[in-house]
């Protein structure tokens, strides 16, 4: 599996550039032209008075299943294109209307087995400084969900404005590499954490 370990670190990279690229849209909008701090201040309260509600979405022609919140859209290739011209397969990306949380689902031609994960997530986490010289690894983790080997790494990057929390997680599907990765601003972790657990649990894998 791993002679080829490099195109899946070059993926991952390819997915914290598309995280940066969003971020970047957003702080460059009318949004981001007040005062950070203010900015900030009125998204958290706007966060934590907000009910969010989740509803279940089938992806890549039936074969996954998971919740997303209700209030969130797909971005259009041509949005995804903006932030990151020079991007080649296009991934499904959810993402509030803020454009500050996303859900990036990639479904790459890598081989891999369920006996590979824990290989592919000791590499990962092993080799964060490589994949990215300014990502801070956070927490490491191998579980089982739905009846799927799932790994998963949480990381910090550096963004225009803030801090970028980032949970990676992998899996196999059809003996190819599953991805999903979900980003928002460090500040908002808190409020976030219980929906993102949510999430992850509700994963379903139909091969």
């Amino acid at each position: 599996m791993f002679s080829d370990k490099i195109k899946i670190i070059m993926m991952i990279i390819g997915i914290l550039i598309i995280i940066s690229g969003l971020f970047t849209l957003f702080n460059n909008s009318e949004q981001a032209n007040t005062a950070i701090d203010q900015t900030s201040d009125n998204e958290q309260k706007e966060n934590e008075s907000e009910n969010i509600e989740l509803e279940r979405n089938t992806l890549l022609n039936g074969k996954l299943s998971i919740l997303i919140p209700k209030s969130f859209n797909i971005m259009t290739d041509e949005e995804i294109k903006q932030a990151n011209p020079n991007i080649e397969n296009v991934p499904i990306i959810y993402a509030n209307k803020e454009g500050t949380v996303n859900i990036i689902f990639t479904y790459t031609t890598d081989q891999v087995t369920e006996e590979d994960i824990t290989t592919l997530k000791d590499e990962i986490a092993n080799n964060i400084d490589q994949i990215h010289p300014l990502a801070k690894l956070i927490e490491e983790s191998l579980t089982d969900i739905n009846g799927k080997v799932i790994g998963i790494v949480e990381i910090i990057t550096p963004g225009k404005y803030t801090e970028v929390y980032s949970l990676i997680l992998f899996t196999d599907l059809e003996e190819r590499l599953l991805t999903i990765n979900i980003s928002l601003p460090k500040d908002q972790i808190g409020q976030w954490k219980p929906i993102i657990d949510q999430i992850i649990n509700s994963l379903e894998v139909n091969e």
